[in-house]
């Protein structure tokens, strides 16, 4: 007999977090590394400045590729300012940075492919 008090609900399934990589790969046309996780492959924000600067050119102008907590907080930060300043995405349409950067909720970070419908919707 399952609790109701479960926290599954927190854990993104993996149909999620598939959706999310492959929705990344096409739009950047790469292949991200370790395919069991997207956390991994995303915690240190190169690859989500490389799609911000793909969907909107130039609203990232610098990506640190240093590996310390320091340079994956400056990227996941960028990331973030530029959803909402160039996106125009509101606060809540984002994941917090502590989510991505220790795994906390992944579903709102794997929720990341709807954001291509939402910039294409406001032209930009």
């Amino acid at each position: 007999m399952k609790s109701c008090l479960s926290f599954d609900f927190l854990t993104p399934n993996v149909d999620q977090q598939h959706t999310a990589r492959l929705w990344i790969q096409s739009v950047l046309q790469i292949q991200l590394p370790d395919s069991d996780n997207l956390y991994t492959s995303l915690r240190d924000g190169v690859f989500l400045c490389k799609l911000m600067n793909d969907l909107i050119p130039n609203s990232i102008p610098f990506i640190y590729y240093e590996n310390n907590m320091d340079a994956w907080t400056k990227n996941i930060q960028q990331f973030l300012i530029a959803s909402e300043q160039n996106g125009g995405l509101d606060t809540f349409q984002l994941f917090d940075i502590n989510d991505l950067l220790y795994g906390h909720d992944m579903i709102a970070v794997s929720l990341i492919q709807s954001w291509d419908t939402i910039i294409k919707n406001i032209g930009v």
